[in-house]
């Protein structure tokens, strides 16, 4: 990657905060609105593919994320979206049965790891932050992230 630390630190930033942004929606905007926060998903996954694999410097704790108060602004700020079907597509087609996603429970748990990512940059160490928010999207918010992505791409919801 020909980017110099600093800047793949700002670019994560940004697209995190452009994302957090969108959990103050005002549900008036509609269609508008979603567009936005499908604009700031596929703007995660290309600052992800910007950044270089890093060791994480001396990590601290991170606090605890606030999942309810996220999950509550996610709710009040999408209030037309929810529950969603859901099929594991690395599980065994014959075997497994689809499930359940839950929208609301995406965007929050996206929230929560990327306010996690930002306090690492503030609290630990660029490297930390860098390794956190490329292994959050390897192990857990990225399936949040495409799994949400592909509910939005939907014909039902169509932000697009």
């Amino acid at each position: 990657m020909s980017l110099a630390r600093s800047e793949q630190t700002e670019l994560i930033k940004s697209a995190i905060q452009a994302y957090l942004a969108r959990l103050d929606r005002d549900p008036a905007d509609g269609s508008e609105g979603l567009r936005r926060l499908v604009l700031a998903l596929d703007a995660l996954v290309a600052v992800y593919f910007r950044t270089d694999d890093v060791e994480p410097g001396e990590e601290d704790d991170a606090p605890e994320k606030g999942y309810s108060a996220q999950y509550q602004r996610a709710a009040e700020a999408y209030p037309e979206l929810g529950l969603y079907p859901y099929a594991d597509p690395g599980g065994d087609p014959g075997e497994d049965e689809p499930m359940v996603a839950d929208a609301i429970d995406d965007i929050a748990d996206i929230a929560g790891d990327l306010t996690e990512v930002l306090w690492h940059f503030e609290n630990s160490s660029e490297e930390t932050g860098i390794w956190d928010f490329r292994f959050g999207y390897q192990h857990h918010w990225g399936d949040h992230l495409h799994s949400l992505r592909n509910y939005l791409h939907s014909s039902r919801i169509a932000a697009w």
